[in-house]
């Protein structure tokens, strides 16, 4: 496993983490098991198991730590950009210019912002990528959240008036 990467490049889906493990210690114990007397006691075997799921264990936490940092890096990123895009302006005290950014604009630059995060997100991401990935779905879901309140109209007004700097 050591080949593939170390625990600081450990960011893959939780399966593909366990599919990796497997092929690891399926190598592994064939390479033990290769020099050795189908009579000899199995304690050592054992115990390799034993270390083998330990390992497991300790990378399982690197790997949650990983992906929720590169979750919340990637969240970072469409926030910065959609402070960006939904920054007030002197235009805006103008009810049209306002609605038609409102309306039409940020839903556009919520897309781009959305995909530019979800890039940052896998860009840190490794091995086989799997449906149903609950790290990928809460970023998903945390960036619909921020959305809501950057287009929410009211907090928008109090946004372009300046007094709101959520």
């Amino acid at each position: 496993m050591v080949s593939e990467w170390g625990p600081q490049m450990c960011c893959f889906h939780p399966k593909a983490l366990d599919d990796l493990h497997n092929k690891g210690k399926h190598m592994a114990l064939e390479q033990f098991l290769s020099n050795r007397v189908d009579s000899e006691d199995d304690e050592y075997k054992a115990a390799l198991v034993k270390n083998l799921a330990m390992r497991l264990a300790e990378l399982h936490e690197v790997n949650e730590f990983n992906n929720k940092q590169a979750a919340e890096q990637a969240l970072r990123l469409y926030q910065t950009l959609m402070d960006k895009y939904s920054r007030p302006s002197a235009v805006s005290i103008l009810v049209v210019p306002f609605i038609y950014k409102l309306f039409r604009e940020l839903p556009a630059r919520h897309e781009e912002s959305k995909d530019a995060a979800i890039r940052e997100f896998m860009k840190w991401r490794r091995g086989t990528d799997y449906s149903n990935d609950a790290h990928y779905n809460r970023l998903v879901e945390r960036i619909g959240e921020v959305f809501e309140i950057i287009r929410h109209p009211f907090l928008a007004i109090l946004r372009e008036t300046g007094i709101y700097k959520g």
